[in-house]
């Protein structure tokens, strides 16, 4: 193997995604199983999960999941330690769940609010926290990548202020758990992508007025796909990425080029 291919290499490695059963962390399971990692999915929604898995291993692509509500410390603490159970310490964890309320801020209740924080950012903060664990405990450098999102560094007219709030929080976690974690060799950042099909953008994507503004604001004027990530994950995950910490790789065509 090449100098350059030793620094992508995450053979062996083990990776606990999070919202597993999305488009996005399902497509972030399948990069870094087929890079030789071994691959642990979760995800509250037990049903998608399930397929997600059958999906990677039709392929050849071996990995492990477990049903997960990833805003309950104790569903975390049974997800990591069977984690580490069956495939040993964890390496690389990608924060990748998410949520949203479309609702104009006057009409949003404190409990879709809390729903929305506490999916988006307080899962972040306890899974970081257990994995963090792990990979002290291990005494090996460690990967932690957050899901962030360009609406964590601007927001626009779209009504759906808890998720703009969750991710500018989510943002400003890594850094601080960036420098926190430095001297454990643990590195922290994110990607802020911007428009990628999935469910929690349905409501803005089916609107035609909603998709071209999205396509007006993106200089490449085209959504991304989650193949567009896939770079900056392997990056973060890898070696290649070890004197980095607490940044964020925005992926959005352009969008925040404006």
């Amino acid at each position: 193997m090449s100098r350059v291919k030793r620094l992508f290499d995450v053979g062996g490695k083990v990776a606990l995604v999070t919202g597993a059963a999305g488009t996005i962390g399902a497509a972030f399971a399948e990069a870094l199983a087929s890079e030789g990692a071994k691959v642990f999915l979760v995800d509250r929604r037990g049903g998608d999960l399930s397929r997600v898995a059958s999906d990677l291993q039709a392929k050849g692509l071996g990995c492990e999941w477990s049903e997960a509500d990833l805003t309950k410390e104790e569903e975390i603490e049974r997800a990591f330690s069977r984690c580490e159970e069956v495939l040993g310490h964890i390496d690389i964890l990608v924060n990748s769940i998410g949520d949203s309320v479309y609702k104009p801020t006057l009409d949003l209740s404190l409990a879709e609010w809390n729903r929305v924080i506490s999916v988006n950012l307080t899962s972040a903060f306890l899974c970081s926290k257990r994995a963090a664990k792990s990979m002290i405990d291990s005494g090996k450098r460690g990967k932690i990548i957050n899901v962030a999102s360009i609406y964590g560094l601007r927001v626009d007219y779209f009504p759906i202020a808890a998720y703009y709030s969750s991710k500018a929080g989510l943002i400003n976690l890594t850094k601080a758990l960036a420098v926190e974690w430095a001297r454990f060799g643990i590195n922290v950042n994110a990607i802020a992508p911007s428009f990628v099909p999935s469910r929690l953008t349905k409501i803005i994507l089916e609107d035609p007025q909603s998709r071209e503004h999205v396509l007006n604001r993106t200089p490449l004027r085209r959504l991304a796909q989650p193949e567009d990530l896939l770079g900056a994950l392997m990056f973060l995950a890898s070696p290649a990425s070890d004197y980095i910490t607490g940044q964020v790789i925005v992926v959005d065509g352009g969008w925040c080029a404006w």
